[in-house]
């Protein structure tokens, strides 16, 4: 019994994520990790998946020891061939957009005049997509940071023999992708758009701010959490216009991705970097810009299921939110035999759950979540009081903590204040521009905190693991990302 245990025992934390449900991605996401990635890394996955669901928040959990061993199959193959990355970015671009294309054509139309069967094909070719579009992109982007991130970090510490700074900055470099993420496009050219209407430029403000709001709505919805319209647009343009350097600002940021390669390539050089690392960091300066590109895609995707989702509600009887909280087979059953779930019942789903993926299976249990998954977890790290965590964009800053738990709370932070939370996504764009660092519990060098910093040009250390429980609001901290570390100055 206590081997059986201790086998078992081999499960951690792997992130937290507000307004995720089960239908329809995360079933899909689930499923990839457990069955679907067998089939791409010749029969190894990241085993059972596990989730914790708690008021609207999902805790995702995974076996240690498979996503390890995964990684190292992927490194297999990226000796053999280290254009895969590569590879799966063209494929996951050609399927995304069919997908992307298949979603909003939907959506668009008279969704009152499909009969349920009609309804449920849009949804069994909807998963079908998403998974063969999902298992290309992030699945092998988390395997790339979980390998090579840390044999990448190591290498370049070893070759410069230096202080910590020179070899941080160096990495932050050498990792990142030379392409905009859609992130740092909208922020460009809305700001081009405010030098313009300032320069008296622009005849029709309206219009342009119209058009903008057309290209770039949906940028914070991530799953589901809400759009930027024209109002939102027009303030921060107001706002922005104010700013004298607004032209030095245009200039500084062509300048970093002009320059990016260029600096890329002279440390190469410079360092004597193997032909064999240099691979490597074009691998993951790919796998960085498949990251960015699946949320500018994916983002859409599920914008553009909201009306579907809603209409699905509108047959079964019960919202949008609820509907999400069924499983894929409990929503085929109910449109085809109106056998619907039970609304207290998916209420407690949105409450409190276990999800459990096993090979091509997925059940839901309501009693006992937490106890039921930790007989799978590893024995917590505790925190001493001091983080250290990734560095994801070099730097130095000090100033006052804001705490967020959610995209609700963006109005909290401040400008020059320190932003720390679980992870960050596009909807917490509008703190990340204000703050002076970013703080978070989980990611790495690809995820989305890391990219944004690194374009805004703010220190920012990620994987801290307890930042959210040590720090509190109006916390002084120094975050010295050339370090990877965080200093609690005042409480």
């Amino acid at each position: 019994m206590i081997l059986y245990l201790s086998m078992l025992r081999d499960y951690i934390f792997k992130q937290r994520k507000e307004n995720v449900f089960i239908f329809p991605n995360v079933y899909v996401i689930g499923h990839v990790f457990t069955y679907g990635l067998k089939n791409v890394l010749r029969g190894k996955s990241f085993g059972e998946t596990r989730c914790v669901y708690r008021d609207n928040v999902m805790y995702w959990y995974a076996s240690s020891s498979q996503i390890k061993s995964s990684a190292e199959e992927l490194i297999y193959q990226l000796k053999s061939d280290p254009n895969l990355i590569k590879k799966n970015s063209k494929l996951f671009t050609k399927l995304s957009n069919s997908l992307l294309t298949f979603v909003k054509n939907v959506s668009t139309k008279d969704l009152s005049k499909f009969s349920n069967a009609e309804l449920s094909q849009f949804w069994k070719q909807y998963l079908q997509m998403y998974e063969a579009a999902y298992i290309c992109s992030e699945p092998l982007v988390i395997l790339l940071e979980e390998k090579l991130s840390p044999l990448l970090f190591d290498y370049l510490k070893k070759l410069i023999n230096g202080d910590r700074q020179d070899y941080s900055a160096m990495y932050n470099i050498l990792v990142s992708p030379a392409e905009k993420s859609f992130v740092k496009r909208e922020e460009d050219d809305l700001t081009k758009l405010a030098l313009k209407i300032r320069n008296n430029k622009i005849k029709n403000k309206k219009l342009v701010i119209k058009n903008h709001t057309r290209q770039y709505f949906w940028v914070p919805f991530d799953y589901g959490m809400y759009i930027w319209n024209e109002k939102y647009f027009t303030e921060v343009l107001r706002l922005m216009i104010k700013n004298p350097k607004l032209a030095e600002k245009i200039k500084s940021s062509e300048k970093y991705f002009k320059n990016l390669s260029i600096r890329q390539r002279g440390l190469e050089k410079e360092l004597k970097i193997s032909p064999e690392y240099r691979a490597y960091f074009k691998i993951m300066r790919q796998g960085g810009y498949l990251m960015d590109y699946k949320k500018e895609i994916f983002t859409q995707v599920h914008f553009w299921a909201e009306r579907i989702l809603a209409e699905t509600g509108r047959r079964l009887g019960i919202k949008r939110e609820l509907v999400q909280y069924y499983l894929p087979q409990e929503v085929f059953l109910a449109l085809k035999t109106g056998k619907i779930i039970l609304k207290e019942i998916l209420e407690q789903r949105q409450k409190h759950c276990y999800v459990w993926w096993q090979g091509k299976n997925i059940d839901v249990k309501l009693n006992d979540p937490d106890a039921r998954m930790a007989e799978y977890l590893l024995p917590e790290e505790v925190s001493t009081g001091k983080l250290d965590g990734i560095i994801a964009s070099a730097g130095f800053c000090s100033g006052k903590v804001k705490v967020l738990h959610s995209a609700n709370e963006v109005n909290k932070v401040e400008q020059g204040d320190i932003l720390v939370a679980s992870m960050t996504s596009p909807d917490y764009v509008p703190a990340m521009r204000r703050a002076g660092a970013i703080i978070t519990d989980e990611g790495g060098v690809m995820c989305h905190a890391a990219i944004v910093s690194r374009e805004l040009g703010i220190p920012c250390v990620v994987g801290t693991k307890f930042a959210t429980k040590l720090l509190k609001d109006g916390d002084l901290v120094e975050v010295n990302a050339n370090h990877n570390s965080v200093r609690i100055i005042r409480k």
